[in-house]
């Protein structure tokens, strides 16, 4: 296995991460990467081996984001991030987590997400198919932005991150033919480290569960007008009284839930350069909203601004910062 070197490099700040993303990222999930200040310097190395890829960054403080990608079909993969050093916070489904050296958490590569590295931080990531880490009806959803390997951690949990770093660093006395199985054999690890850690979350009730297959319900259906509580309440065979038991303990109820969803992701298309020939309007009726007015008012009450300044303000910053598109 061959692993590549790869520097942040390009005239500017715009290019460089443009460069960057394109290297790292393209090939297999769409994301976006962000400076945090007025400069980015960075240096990784990745190798691939079938649908795996294992990556080692080192960069200045950024942050980066599942963009949305209307015409890239979904890629099946989850992503492993491990803290080697600084530090890291991973949000995803509502949760954020913050790593610390020596943790880890997941993401499920195909929903949204953000991660913020601190300065000076190391990471190593392993890009790998969802259905070789979870197990059986196990949702990977219960993982994410959870952390894994902290010091009460036992077992698989805290020798992943030690196996992977000793994968890097001693990858190049390693015989050519053993590579793929030892990439592979950090598949297993994660999946053995996910299986104790859904044996020993004790809060990860039924309740949470159900909770948890709904929001992915909405999220997946988002673009149909007719979305409700009742079509949600048909869809689990519930009634809309247990539902709204279900997210009691959630900040916003379960109808709060689905616009606010809709507006994330009216959110995310208007800031898509590849979707700047799209009419605001074509765009809110895209997820799910059937009238414009109401979409307005409701998409500056969430984000501050009225639809059309914000879409204003994000093509400006494409033209500063290249997105991934």
């Amino acid at each position: 296995m061959e692993f590549v070197a790869v520097k942040a490099e390009g005239a500017g700040i715009g290019e460089r991460l443009s460069a960057w993303d394109a290297r790292l990222w393209r090939s297999m999930v769409p994301i976006r990467t962000q400076a945090i200040g007025n400069q980015f310097e960075g240096e990784a190395r990745f190798a691939s081996v079938g649908r795996l890829r294992l990556l080692r960054i080192k960069a200045d403080q950024h942050r980066i984001e599942r963009v949305t990608d209307e015409e890239r079909a979904s890629s099946g993969l989850a992503k492993l991030i491990f803290q080697r050093e600084g530090s890291g916070q991973v949000r995803q489904f509502g949760r954020e987590t913050t790593l610390s050296p020596g943790e880890w958490t997941i993401c499920d590569a195909d929903r949204p997400f953000m991660v913020t590295s601190g300065d000076a931080s190391e990471q190593i990531i392993l890009l790998l198919p969802r259905d070789r880490v979870t197990i059986g009806t196990s949702d990977l959803g219960l993982h994410a932005a959870r952390t894994f390997g902290d010091a009460a951690a036992g077992g698989t949990a805290r020798m992943l991150p030690s196996y992977l770093a000793s994968l890097f660093d001693e990858i190049g006395t390693v015989e050519e033919g053993a590579c793929d199985e030892l990439v592979d054999m950090a598949a297993q690890l994660a999946r053995l480290a996910l299986s104790e850690a859904r044996r020993a979350i004790p809060t990860i009730t039924r309740r949470e569960t159900l909770r948890l297959r709904v929001k992915d319900y909405i999220r997946r259906n988002l673009r149909d007008p007719a979305l409700s509580i009742d079509r949600v309440a048909d869809a689990f065979s519930c009634t809309k009284r247990h539902l709204h038991k279900v997210f009691s303990e959630d900040a916003t109820t379960l109808n709060q839930f689905i616009w606010a969803e809709r507006l994330n992701r009216c959110r995310e298309t208007l800031s898509n350069p590849a979707l700047m020939c799209r009419s605001i309007t074509e765009i809110a009726f895209m997820w799910g909203f059937n009238n414009s007015a109401h979409f307005s008012k409701a998409f500056k009450e969430r984000f501050g601004l009225p639809p059309g300044v914000f879409r204003a303000n994000a093509r400006q910053q494409a033209i500063l910062t290249p997105a991934l598109h």
